[in-house]
């Protein structure tokens, strides 16, 4: 009898199902946990469960991961960058003409791949849209940043760009943007500034076109490496779902420009020369933070 129950123990123990904690930055009900509801309904089949978490800012989800508390995250670009540097380079102002081309070649593929000594992979990213800046009053050119104090993301390149351009940064977290009344302006994408409702008090929204947000997927590697073969190809099927999953966010983009309607504005294409030269040198410096062979 003693054996019998043994042997229903380790039985059911083996049919258990894995479960994998997802977490997302952002807020409650926000875009990255939305998008997070979707990848749970995806993702879940033959065993594997994922149960969500609780959102929380980038860094904050990012040593939730690294720890173990959760074995997935969504989480910003910009704020990655603080843990593998070569995600900075989607954060250097003027760097690319075209970034999602860049990100479906060659330099997206070794983003995208298991780094050695990385306690985390990226799996998968989709574009959140350009970043802009977001002011009390109208903007329409760098110049105009010289001294004024901007919140810029949790990053080293991030904030060595708009030191570099005489602005005062301030690094934190959009999450906790309310704690900072003195930030003149704010820099995110469209979609974080209507989520933080900060379109309340910083209505002129300027698009300078100096680079886009992307949502980084993240796996903690020692939970990825201990997955079965049928479930590391459930994750890696997300490229199935692109698509839909950009057009998704697309949309919800698209809501938040008609509703800032005439407080936005672009950078004029004639300004872009000048605009690219005003952020070479600092380009150069965090170019060469970086190993080499990850730009030409």
């Amino acid at each position: 009898m003693r054996w019998l129950w043994l042997w229903l123990l380790l039985l059911s123990t083996a049919r258990a199902d894995v479960v994998l904690r997802l977490g997302s930055c952002g807020r409650v009900d926000g875009y990255a946990q939305s998008l997070a509801r979707q990848l749970q309904q995806w993702l879940q089949g033959d065993g594997l469960r994922l149960a969500l978490a609780a959102p929380a800012g980038d860094l904050e989800q990012m040593q939730t991961l690294c720890s173990g508390d959760v074995q997935l995250t969504l989480v910003r670009s910009t704020a990655l960058a603080n843990y593998y540097r070569p995600w900075g380079l989607l954060s250097l102002p003027y760097l690319w003409e075209n970034q999602t081309q860049w990100l479906q070649g060659l330099g997206g593929q070794r983003l995208l791949a298991p780094v050695e000594g990385e306690p985390f992979r990226a799996l998968a990213c989709w574009s959140l849209g350009q970043r802009c800046l977001a002011s009390r009053q109208p903007l329409g050119a760098w110049e105009e940043l010289k001294g004024r104090q901007v919140l810029v993301p949790q990053s080293r390149f991030s904030w060595d760009a708009y030191h570099s351009v005489g602005a005062q940064p301030l690094l934190a977290p959009l999450e906790r943007s309310s704690e900072f009344p003195a930030a003149e302006m704010v820099e995110a994408t469209r979609l974080d500034l209507d989520e933080m409702g900060l379109l309340a008090n910083y209505p002129w929204v300027w698009q300078p076109d100096h680079g886009c947000e992307w949502l980084v997927l993240v796996a903690q590697e020692r939970a990825y490496r201990r997955l079965s073969v049928a479930h590391r190809r459930r994750l890696s099927g997300l490229q199935s779902y692109q698509t839909r999953l950009d057009e998704w966010l697309r949309n919800k983009e698209l809501k938040v420009v008609r509703q800032i309607g005439r407080h936005g504005r672009q950078l004029p294409p004639a300004q872009r020369a000048a605009a690219e030269g005003l952020f070479q040198k600092v380009r150069q410096r965090s170019l060469r933070l970086l190993e080499p062979g990850w730009y030409p």
